[in-house]
């Protein structure tokens, strides 16, 4: 201080500072007893605080780091802080930051000057941000100008398998995929200089064990503290299901298309296979029947391939019969070992005495096939396939070891192939609808999949055994049938009766078909009227007095065949209808069929709906018959004279 300095009195100030000041002012004395305090914690006065140490106000946990700082102003002579939390209440909780400083006479220091912030807001939100950070599910984090994340949250852990200190230490572009490197690190860029927004920005990240994670993200340049703030949505299995659905609404529409155009295939093949039944049966010379055979022939292998067009767009519905599984084997057997490459070779071992199944034989060779090709193409190198058929009983023994299992008689089909076998992981979807480990366009996904669905449709069992570079083995269990399987000397032909010049209505849009049906009626003795259309078919109702039975066909262009069939019974009850359709599925149709109609699908051999029509007609005419008599007998029971 100068000469003629006076030192100007520091209470006026000291004052001005408790007085204005946010902040809680305490002076304490060397056993931090309050002597002097500005203002009070929340639910406390002055007299509640003078001359209680300080420790008095919070719980008992605290007071060692409160002591510690004590000790080390006193010691040291240099400022201290600590922290606290006042209950003011059960309800109210406040939390405080205290500066210690030290205050000294001369060279002693006699008591200490606490300046205590109350923080509850500050620290209350930091805290409710740290929590959001640590329970959400996307991932978040905070990433440096220099390429490095600073902080990443527990989902980001668990979605890329890298522990938090791996991922603090590793470049994020070495994370990313290789192919989406060069586009992350242009986003980052302009993040970086020119402080741009991210919206729905997808990348690939490569994880721990090498599995791909898809995620969109959102994030924000803080130039100031030069940070990346950044939230990703892991949309791995929303993009996988998006695709699915994409690949579900083509197959929908393709199969829509496969319908359509199976129905008018099947009228075509209608038309050929019945001009060739007239063609037969004009008994031509032999070289022009092998020609017709050869049509024939070729006409119903493409029935054949109509049905599996439909089948690949909608579900048919089973066509049950008893079926001896190795006679089904034995004739797939020529087309397997024509559809496997040369180095697979296909075997197969049939099991003596085998039950017979209640099946779908033609869904039953669609499973057999499906399992043979996902064998075939789990054997790029070549390998062998084996087919094995046996009466297996389920009983308490067999499903102590096989708990899925259900008890009972079964004929199980073994189809085992020494291909590169799968993980446990794939093994575990094997059957799920879309899930195919090979490369886009060279599987749908889908072939064990209907497998599935049709063993389980037959109330049958499908189980898979497989390991790495140890071959896979799928079980087919069937229910045993309790009847014999139907042999081809059971099928026998249907030998139709002549028709009695009975009149037959024919509603048929298709042409070709038409003709068919009326020069097949005809030349069976039946009188035919025919109609291209329902409403057509209607008005030739009105005009005949007789109609002794109606074949309508399922889909017209105006009216449909049940629609017609519904005018038919109102102005003729009990008229007996037949019901023909190109769909083998009738219950996808917009107008449904009676639940009791008989239903041919196209093509049909011309023989076995004479064979109906004269089956109905004569059930008609022996009821009619009981009734007369019935009327002629009168009420007592007695003939009428």
């Amino acid at each position: 201080m100068g000469e003629g300095e006076t030192r100007k009195p520091i209470e006026p100030l000291f004052e001005a500072i408790v007085a204005h000041s946010t902040d809680s002012i305490m002076l304490l004395d060397l056993e931090a007893r309050i002597r002097f305090i500005n203002r009070t914690a929340p639910g406390l006065t002055l007299d509640d605080v003078i001359g209680k140490p300080v420790y008095a106000f919070v719980s008992e946990d605290q007071h060692a780091d409160m002591r510690r700082c004590f000790a080390d102003v006193l010691a040291t002579g240099g400022p201290g802080r600590y922290e606290s939390v006042f209950h003011a209440s059960p309800d109210l909780v406040t939390r405080w930051e205290s500066r210690v400083g030290p205050i000294k006479d001369g060279d002693t220091i006699t008591g200490f000057v606490v300046f205590a912030s109350d923080v509850t807001a500050r620290t209350t939100a930091a805290a409710e941000r740290d929590r959001v950070f640590e329970l959400s599910a996307d991932l978040l984090c905070v990433a440096r100008f220099d390429g490095y994340f600073a902080r990443v949250n527990p989902a980001f852990v668990k979605t890329l398998g890298y522990s938090e200190a791996e991922l603090l230490a590793t470049p994020f572009i070495e994370l990313v995929h290789p192919d989406d490197r060069a586009a992350t690190t242009a986003v980052f860029a302009s993040q970086v200089d020119e402080g741009r927004n991210i919206t729905a920005f997808e990348n690939r990240y490569v994880r721990k064990d090498g599995a791909i994670r898809l995620l969109q993200w959102t994030s924000m340049a803080d130039q100031s503290s030069k940070r990346v703030i950044a939230v990703a949505r892991d949309v791995t299995a929303q993009r996988a299901l998006e695709a699915q659905l994409l690949h579900a609404q083509k197959m929908e529409a393709v199969g829509r298309l496969a319908g359509g155009i199976a129905h008018d295939f099947n009228n075509l093949i209608q038309a050929i296979l019945g001009n060739v039944h007239f063609a037969l049966k004009a008994d031509p010379d032999p070289a022009m029947r092998s020609y017709l055979a050869d049509i024939e022939a070729a006409s119903i292998r493409a029935s054949a391939l109509t049905k599996q067009l439909l089948a690949f767009g909608r579900r048919s519905p089973l066509a049950t019969a008893a079926v001896d599984l190795n006679v089904v084997i034995r004739e797939l057997m020529q087309l397997l070992r024509r559809v496997m490459p040369g180095h697979i070779k296909i075997d197969f071992v049939a099991g003596n005495a085998l039950a017979a199944v209640e099946a779908d034989r033609g869904q039953l060779e669609q499973v057999l096939m499906n399992l043979c090709l996902n064998a075939r193409d789990a054997m790029p190198s070549g390998g062998q396939i084996r087919i094995e058929t046996e009466n297996l009983l389920v009983d308490e023994r067999y499903a102590e070891t096989h708990p899925w299992a259900r008890l009972g008689r079964w004929v199980l089909v073994t189809l085992t192939d020494t291909g590169v076998g799968m993980t446990p992981e794939v093994r575990e979807r094997i059957f799920e609808p879309f899930f195919t480990t090979k490369a886009p366009g060279e599987g749908s996904g889908l072939g064990l999949a209907v497998a599935y669905g049709i063993v389980q449709q037959h109330g049958g069992m499908l189980d898979v055994s497989s390991e790495l570079a140890r071959g896979t083995t799928f079980k087919l269990y069937l229910p045993a049938a309790l009847r014999l399987a139907t042999t081809a000397a059971d099928q026998r032909e249907p030998t139709p009766s002549k028709g009695r010049m009975e009149t037959i209505l024919i509603a048929e849009d298709e042409q070709l078909v038409r003709d068919v049906l009326v020069r097949a009626f005809e030349r069976a003795g039946y009188h035919v009227i025919a109609a291209a259309n329902g409403s057509e078919a209607i008005e030739l109702c009105r005009e005949h007095d007789q109609i002794d039975l109606a074949l309508l066909d399922i889909v017209m262009p105006d009216l449909s065949g049940p629609q017609v069939n519904d005018h038919l019974q109102k102005v003729r009850p009990g008229l007996p209808t037949l019901f023909a359709s190109g769909y083998s599925d009738t219950t996808r149709l917009t107008h449904r069929v009676p639940e009791t109609a008989i239903v041919f699908a196209k093509p049909f051999r011309i023989e076995e709906v004479l064979a109906k029509v004269r089956e109905l007609l004569d059930q008609r005419l022996v009821r009619e018959t009981r009734a007369g008599a019935e009327n002629a007998k009168g009420p007592s029971g007695a003939s009428r004279s």
